[in-house]
């Protein structure tokens, strides 16, 4: 569309309201800087386009280069809101303009498009009340995950805990109270487990985590500490204390004596589980 022309396209982040570069092309080095604010290109600021065409000819964005005194910023809008930037280190002469239009139009689109995508993902693989993965990403990455721990001969832990005395909070203080409690300790759980630990709500107040390379010693303090962390919770709703919150805990390991189904371990996990509540709750049980 426009050769010969380096350039790089920004993405909006929404959450962090910074602009991410996604893609550069047309130089052996990266073009553009890695992220911006809003405020520090023209373009998004006025709404427009903004160029430099000759050193020193206009003002210059804060996110480019020192070195770079030609160049040119395109908003990508939709539905008035910014989704992105076209960036280009050159001048856009009057015979390219109507490229550019055409380009920014469909770039704008794509992206839209894009994050929609991501959005309908998101919602399909996340619970919406405690934003963990929910049982159906759950399953689906517990099948994977046991394919590499069988293939790698790799360690794989399963963790099932559960709520202790959860339908008393729901009875005494109402369901509200109870989403509240699920909600931060969702966050205790997540919070607990490295980043690729996979960490899911199972259904009610039942929770499941995928753990891999802990040697089970390693696991089973982990899940220690958050059990000690979890029961010197203070939780409080609309001023009432809603009293001591402890959680039981199966642990469960995979290993080739196991089938590649993943109810195997889930049911081993499930068991030590039962036995954990059985042993008077607030305790860790290995399967």
């Amino acid at each position: 569309m426009l050769p010969g022309i380096p350039g790089a396209l920004y993405t909006h982040n929404h959450t962090t309201n910074q602009l991410e570069r996604i893609a550069h092309w047309g130089s052996s080095t990266p073009v553009g800087c890695e992220g911006l604010h809003p405020s520090s290109c023209w373009a998004l600021r006025l709404g427009q386009s903004h160029s430099v065409n000759t050193p020193g000819g206009d003002v210059s964005c804060q996110h480019v280069d020192s070195n770079v005194s030609i160049y040119h910023c395109e908003p990508l809008f939709a539905s008035g809101e910014v989704v992105g930037l076209l960036y280009l280190q050159s001048h856009v002469a009057e015979e390219n303009r109507f490229r550019l239009v055409a380009l920014v139009e469909n770039i704008a689109s794509a992206l839209v498009n894009q994050n929609l995508q991501k959005d309908l993902l998101e919602q399909t693989i996340h619970d919406p009340l405690t934003g963990l993965y929910n049982r159906r990403y759950m399953e689906e990455t517990l099948n994977a995950e046991i394919a590499t721990a069988s293939r790698n001969n790799t360690a794989l832990g399963l963790i099932m805990a559960d709520i202790d005395h959860f339908k008393h909070i729901n009875d005494e203080f109402g369901h509200d109270a109870g989403d509240m409690v699920l909600r931060t300790i969702a966050n205790e759980i997540q919070n607990s487990f490295r980043s690729n630990d996979i960490v899911c709500r199972f259904g009610g107040e039942e929770f499941l985590i995928i753990t891999t390379s802990h040697p089970l010693n390693t696991l089973i303090q982990r899940v220690e500490n958050l059990r000690a962390s979890l029961s010197r919770l203070e939780l409080h709703y609309n001023g009432r204390v809603l009293g001591k919150t402890t959680m039981s805990f199966g642990v469960a390991m995979w290993d080739k004596s196991l089938p590649t189904e993943t109810t195997a371990i889930i049911r081993k996990a499930d068991a030590a589980l039962y036995q954990a509540k059985k042993d008077g709750r607030d305790r860790i049980v290995v399967g």
